[in-house]
């Protein structure tokens, strides 16, 4: 069965791992010297929950980190919040 649930709902329940994700992209630019132009946290007028908009990069490995920048931070915030449960 499929529920649609309107856009700015999703956003305001999935708003905690928006901010997680800007977040990684932006910290991705600082430790790679890329400047960030434009940040957006959180933005509930439209469908996209945030953004970040930083200056183009010369290497395809920093895009390439900088794009999967909140794979690897989430799952490290994932696993160090669920650390203490796993081994008691």
């Amino acid at each position: 069965m499929f529920i649609w649930i309107p856009p700015q709902v999703m956003c305001i329940l999935t708003s905690p791992g928006i901010v997680v994700h800007e977040i990684a992209h932006q910290l991705f630019c600082d430790l790679f010297n890329v400047k960030v132009i434009k940040v957006c946290y959180l933005n509930f007028g439209s469908e996209t929950g945030g953004y970040v908009v930083h200056e183009r990069t010369n290497t395809f490995h920093v895009s390439l980190l900088i794009g999967i920048a909140p794979l690897i931070v989430n799952s490290l915030l994932c696993m160090l919040l669920t650390f203490p449960q796993s081994v008691s």
